[in-house]
């Protein structure tokens, strides 16, 4: 009989559409069992056929982030009425709005894992058993897999904009979510500040964010000061790789203690004046220099004079000068005034 099947797979695929239907009358009454089933089989079904079906009881039995196991019934000559056949497993999903489709050959006999999916994908699948007359399939199974870790937040998405004591992040969504986020961490710590005496031990912290609150705020921290920031995300399989970047804060100016408007300075001379001045509060660098204010303190020394001296002897330095140069003025105008009418007259 092997020798029968072996010449009708050699023959032209026309002349075996004459030739099967004359065996099947001869060999009708025949029968064999089926080594598999052990149920006699009509040994006119030796000849090669469409399977009689698909693969039968096709189930998912084990659903991992990234792989399905598939288990179904075993099948020998009497389903496949060949004995050349070959069994394949048709699959597509939808990632990132994308449709990807693809087939895999199975050489297991009744389980074989599907790998290399996408995690939280809806996978459309089903079995197809062929041989060299035609081909069955099982019903469509239709699986979702599990969730996994998600991939890092984009760095090209995240932007900063840092201030004197606070900085401002905002960040986008990883692109392989890999399943619904459900929170964001971001730890941050000073490195290292422009200003030696600031003390950077208390400043670092920790920051949870929703899946829709993708910025965030950072404040009460040191002018002048570098820091350290990390950020990543979360779904229900837990934290995916984190991304980092340093930000460091602006410069601000020293803030100036308050002064007494009736202090009396250390010394006073006709030309200078000796203040005491009060150790200003450095923000983000040392203070380098104190730059004063002549102007407003020739102001106060002069208040402060006219309490001791006469005033009517500080109203005449005062209007002195004024009186001088208006008198000049005067002068220079008769002067010409004088010289054009004399000049007309002769």
């Amino acid at each position: 009989m092997c020798q029968v099947l072996n010449f009708l797979y050699r023959i032209p695929r026309i002349l075996r559409q004459i030739l099967i239907p004359l065996l099947r009358q001869l060999l009708f009454v025949c029968q064999w069992l089926d080594s598999q089933t052990l149920t006699p089989v009509p040994l006119f079904r030796l000849l090669p056929s469409d399977p009689v079906n698909g693969p039968q009881n096709v189930n998912v039995v084990d659903i991992r982030a990234r792989q399905l196991t598939l288990q179904w019934e075993t099948f020998g000559y009497a389903v496949t009425r060949c004995h050349s056949y070959n069994l394949t497993v048709q699959y597509q999903y939808v990632f990132n709005q994308q449709e990807f489709a693809a087939e895999e050959l199975i050489q297991t006999s009744s389980h074989y894992t599907l790998r290399g999916l996408r995690p939280f994908v809806t996978v459309r699948l089903r079995l197809v058993l062929a041989n060299p007359e035609g081909s069955k399939e099982s019903e469509e199974i239709v699986k979702q897999t599990e969730e996994d870790v998600p991939g890092s937040v984009p760095m090209e998405s995240t932007q900063t904009g840092p201030y004197e004591e606070k900085i401002f992040m905002q960040w986008k969504a990883p692109n392989e979510t890999n399943g619904v986020i459900t929170l964001y961490e971001i730890t941050y710590k000073a490195l290292s500040s422009l200003d030696p005496s600031a003390d950077l031990t208390t400043q670092r912290g920790r920051v949870f964010k929703l899946r829709n609150e993708t910025h965030h705020l950072f404040v009460g921290l040191y002018p002048g000061t570098t820091y350290f920031f990390t950020l990543k995300a979360s779904t229900n399989k837990g934290f995916g790789p984190p991304v980092t970047t340093r930000i460091a804060t602006k410069i601000a100016a020293p803030s100036m203690p308050e002064y007494e408007t009736d202090t009396p300075p250390l010394n006073e001379t006709d030309t200078t004046i000796t203040v005491l001045l009060k150790p200003a509060q450095s923000r983000g660098a040392p203070v380098s220099f104190f730059n004063g204010m002549p102007g407003a303190l020739k102001w106060r020394s002069c208040v402060s004079t006219m309490n001791t001296v006469d005033i009517g002897d500080a109203l005449f330095e005062f209007i002195k000068p004024l009186v001088i140069m208006f008198l000049g003025q005067l002068a220079l105008f008769l002067g010409r005034w004088f010289i054009k009418t004399f000049t007309s007259t002769y």
